[in-house]
């Protein structure tokens, strides 16, 4: 066709219309414009094909032997649209494709993966990949679709979702506060050997806040002669009797429930380095990505409010 495809398949549209109005008044009335608008529509339709669609009189519309094969492949084209449409709608309404998320570790390891295949079977058309980073993955230039991350404050360019509020517990072995004593205040932690996670010295800042019964906020300068840059290693060194280590329950909680350690200072709440919150961050979408919301949906009801790792700490 000479002209340009898009206005060759809007006019193929009015003329189907046309011919199911019944006139070129009718059909303008449907579409919300002139009748000399639709009738122009056609004309340029009949020129394009180079044959006569409409036999046109004062009282009715006729279709042309060769005006009844061309509404066949209009309403045909019409059948294809509406199909399409339904298929667009069906791909943004259920989650499938690949799924690729991003997280730290001893969470991946603990509180993603067991989900994960609850919610493959509830969404059979989703492929899930977890690539595990102790780092904050740039979503966009590496092709994650969701990342989770323990912080405070997301960043402003992406659309974060909170999980989970995050708590840090001071902890230790029983074997070593039978051998070092168990300390009483956050003071009197400067007395005791510390396992350090992800500083650059040996020497850290442990901040406390106060708790109802507990007069101030206090920071304690605390030292030891291990650092380790993962939360899982450190909870291996301190059950190991290593020392004391500021630990998020999602990583403490099973250690401590099962006598393993031992929580300290629990009047005071402490300030961990990782961030207050656990959270989902995608980029920004016009549409909301089914298989992004089942997923964080997904984790917000297994995780639980307050989160399952929390059970039996208080």
């Amino acid at each position: 066709m000479a002209g340009d495809s898009l206005e060759w398949l809007g006019d193929l549209a009015v003329f189907a219309r046309v011919v199911e109005a019944g006139s070129f008044s009718a059909a303008a009335r449907r579409l919300g414009t002139t009748k000399s608008a639709v009738s122009k529509q056609v004309a340029r339709l009949e020129a394009e094909l180079g044959a006569r669609l409409l036999h046109r009189s004062t009282r009715r519309l006729a279709l042309t032997d060769i005006g009844a094969s061309v509404l066949d492949h209009a309403r045909g084209i019409g059948d294809e649209a509406t199909a399409l449409r339904a298929t667009v709608a069906g791909l943004q309404d259920t989650p499938r494709g690949l799924l690729r998320v991003s997280a730290g570790a001893p969470l991946a390891a603990r509180h993603v993966a067991p989900f994960v295949p609850g919610f493959l079977a509830r969404y059979p058309e989703v492929r899930l990949t977890l690539s595990i980073n102790d780092r904050n993955v740039d979503l966009a230039e590496e092709g994650f679709d969701l990342g989770l991350r323990m912080t405070a404050s997301p960043d402003e360019h992406l659309v974060a979702r909170p999980l989970a509020a995050l708590r840090y517990l001071v902890v230790a072995a029983p074997d070593y506060l039978v051998r070092a004593g168990t300390p009483l205040a956050p003071a009197d932690l400067a007395a005791h050997c510390c396992v350090l996670h992800g500083q650059q010295s040996h020497r850290a800042l442990w901040r406390f806040v106060a708790a109802a019964d507990v007069a101030d906020a206090v920071e304690v300068e605390v030292a030891g002669p291990f650092i380790v840059n993962s939360s899982e290693a450190a909870l291996m060194a301190v059950r190991a009797g290593a020392g004391i280590a500021l630990l998020p329950s999602f990583v403490a909680g099973d250690a401590l429930r099962a006598g393993q350690l031992v929580r300290l200072l629990a009047p005071w709440q402490a300030s961990g380095p990782l961030g207050a919150q656990l959270v989902a961050v995608h980029l920004p979408n016009p549409r909301p990505v089914p298989k992004l919301r089942a997923f964080i949906d997904h984790l917000v009801e297994c995780f639980g409010d307050p989160p399952y790792w929390d059970a039996g700490l208080d």
